[in-house]
């Protein structure tokens, strides 16, 4: 088989070395922040949700003490609920990052196994029987 050239790369390296700060405040875009920004947010919104709930159980327990019991029995699957959606969307988040890397992984090898089947191509035997067809 013949080597070929690779073709230059046209998928942008990724940085991964740089701090979270140096690389919110980068201009360039050389470093994905948002797979290090998306477990804060989570932590961040499920705490806010679990606070809002907590709050309301006891804003409703203060004017009366069977509110303050509703409260608690629809605060807490609704803040379990909205934690899990939260989650969910996070790590959908973090999966849609992981996909685009690995087809930007597959993209590069493309070229190569491209040039591979050309090679195989050219390297077959000619078939006889497609110029017999063709009479």
């Amino acid at each position: 088989m013949r080597e070929h050239e690779e073709p230059p790369s046209t998928v942008r390296p990724i940085r991964t070395g740089m701090s979270t700060r140096a690389a919110l405040l980068g201009q360039r875009f050389q470093t994905r922040l948002t797979p290090r920004l998306v477990p804060v947010a989570t932590v961040a919104l499920t705490t806010a949700i679990a606070l809002a709930g907590l709050a309301g159980v006891v804003v409703s327990a203060t004017v009366a003490w069977w509110w303050g019991l509703l409260a608690l029995l629809v605060a807490l699957p609704l803040v379990v609920g909205l934690a899990a959606l939260v989650r969910i969307t996070g790590e959908i988040a973090l999966s849609v990052l992981q996909m685009a890397d690995d087809v930007a992984g597959i993209a590069e090898r493309l070229p190569r196994l491209e040039s591979t089947v050309d090679d195989v191509a050219n390297e077959m035997p000619r078939l006889g029987f497609l110029r017999l067809m063709g009479r």
